[in-house]
């Protein structure tokens, strides 16, 4: 019932984010301000306080256990999203927009702080392990994907620089060193990234725009990105998960991530290297919208509420 409440108070916040702009609240450039704070700042504070966790064999096999997952997760969206636009009648530069909002979910803004919740450090440590592996993907393939060119060396020198990458190298590499950080230094880490989860559901609100939804084919479009995305691939993990012999903590933030709506940042790197981002702002209003119904009803069949 705890995890209920929790996940209606952040869904809330997405909401008194988007009423806000929509008021004149706050102004339309917030959201602008706001993401590089929790990407540069809030969340690698976030993401060192929590991989600051003794080292163990247990979480070192999880660690390894969910980058494989989210390896193979993420090369079979790649396979699927391909297979299913080859049967829809659609412009290329959609069509790529579209692989593109089923292959990666909004991990960063909703994954960390719905893991946390159910979790605690351990969702964030084993969530930053998937991020990782989706930021990776992200950032070589899908900017060149959208822009329909292949993955070139300068991209791969972009990601590794990304903050949120940095953080997470360096909190492996302390976690397997089993090093800790000094006491006021985990303090100052602490007190900023505990920040990150208010903040970016505010962000999703700011960004969403209830826009490129404007014609009934693209709504038919969009509606079966849903339920691919929402509800029929999570609902296929379920099933398999199984046979699969993860551990509990494993097979929780495996859901978690999986069941992620399109991510965020799929509009602005739309805009930026396909040339628009109609088709993506519309996957991401809508995937997020209708995450109110799916995220608890996928977290009620995996038992986790």
């Amino acid at each position: 019932m705890k995890l209920i409440t929790n996940l209606v108070v952040l869904l809330s916040i997405i909401l008194v984010g988007y009423f806000a702009k929509r008021k004149g609240i706050l102004p339309s450039q917030s959201a602008s301000v706001m993401v590089p704070l929790v990407l540069h700042i809030t969340l690698p504070a976030l993401i060192l306080v929590s991989m600051n966790l003794p080292y163990g064999v247990k979480l070192a096999m999880d660690t390894m256990a969910i980058a494989l997952l989210a390896i193979l997760f993420t090369l079979l969206m790649i396979v699927l999203s391909k297979w299913i636009t080859h049967f829809l009648t659609m412009p290329e530069l959609d069509k790529r927009q579209w692989r593109f909002a089923l292959i990666f979910g909004n991990v960063t803004f909703i994954g960390y702080p719905l893991a946390y919740l159910i979790l605690g450090q351990e969702g964030i440590f084993l969530s930053a392990i998937f991020d990782f592996i989706q930021s990776f993907f992200m950032f070589t393939y899908g900017i060149h994907h959208l822009a329909g060119e292949t993955v070139s060396v300068s991209s791969w020198r972009k990601m590794v620089r990304e903050p949120v990458i940095v953080a997470l190298t360096l909190g492996i590499v302390m976690f397997f060193m089993n090093v800790s950080w000094p006491a006021p230094v985990m303090t100052v880490l602490d007190k900023i990234g505990s920040t990150t989860t208010v903040l970016s559901m505010l962000v999703v609100g700011l960004l969403l725009e209830f826009q490129g939804l404007k014609s009934k084919k693209t709504i038919v479009r969009q509606g079966l990105l849903v339920l691919w995305k929402l509800f029929i691939i999570p609902s296929i993990f379920l099933l398999v998960a199984p046979w699969l012999r993860l551990s509990s903590s494993v097979f929780i933030v495996s859901v978690v991530m999986i069941s992620m709506p399109t991510a965020i940042l799929s509009t602005v790197l739309s805009e930026k290297f396909a040339g628009d981002g109609q088709f993506a702002a519309g996957s991401v209003f809508l995937t997020h919208l209708l995450c109110l119904l799916s995220l608890p009803l996928i977290l009620f069949m995996a038992g986790v509420i």
